[in-house]
């Protein structure tokens, strides 16, 4: 005897599988602001670091003097940054959003830290493809945490502000990447998203809980 048999209502064909959200009398959480600071720093990042390194490449390769190994500044972001990004979503799952959320922010900052201080072209490809590792993970934490605090229906209203942050860094990164290259160096292109992402850090330290939300309760946020 099936499910269908014990339970008839239950199993109507008009009858939804999942309970819609109470989005009518829906309210941002407490700190919401706080926590969309910290992921939107990270989303401008990931606009703007996608862009500089095109306005820069020919730069470094010619101060190292490696223009045949110019492609892999930003071919090793690609791969590792291609290669992670679906796994935070189900890391997020396990681990929880804030551990994920950290572990990106910071491999970012630490990538565009080395790129910053390295000395030959080898190891800014290295640190290339670890600021590949926690980019991939920008993205899909900051819409991860959206969808857990925001209903359904609210949601687009964010997801369209988020497009425009990252719309926002990507144009920034291709307008002063020459810019900031030609006047105080190139490596400055990097160090620079260093402090924005202490910025995201920080600010979600405080704010970022280890438990992903459900729908009608703050468990995304901190000691709630």
């Amino acid at each position: 005897m099936s499910l269908r048999n014990i339970f008839p209502d239950a199993y109507a064909e008009d009858t939804p599988l999942l309970k819609a959200p109470e989005e009518e009398d829906w309210k941002p959480p407490k700190f919401f602001f706080w926590i969309e600071l910290a992921i939107f720093a990270n989303v401008y990042l990931y606009g703007f670091d996608n862009t500089i390194t095109a306005a820069t490449y020919a730069v470094i390769s010619s101060e190292f003097d490696a223009a045949n190994a110019a492609s892999w500044l930003t071919t090793s972001y690609l791969v590792t940054s291609t290669a992670f990004q679906p796994l935070y979503g189900r890391f997020s799952d396990i681990f929880g959003r804030r551990i994920c959320f950290f572990v990106s922010t910071s491999t970012f900052a630490v990538g565009c830290l080395g790129c910053g201080l390295a000395q030959d072209v080898v190891t800014v490809n290295i640190m290339r493809a670890v600021t590949g590792f926690g980019g991939g993970g920008l993205m899909t934490m900051a819409t991860i945490i959206n969808s857990d605090m925001i209903p359904f229906r609210r949601r687009g209203m964010y997801q369209a502000l988020q497009n425009s942050v990252w719309g926002f860094g990507a144009i920034s990164g291709a307008s002063f990447g020459g810019l900031i290259a030609d006047t105080i160096g190139w490596r400055w292109c990097f160090t620079l998203q260093v402090p924005i992402s202490a910025l995201g850090l920080i600010v979600g330290y405080f704010f970022v809980s280890d438990q992903p939300r459900r729908e009608g309760s703050d468990g995304l946020l901190k000691g709630i």
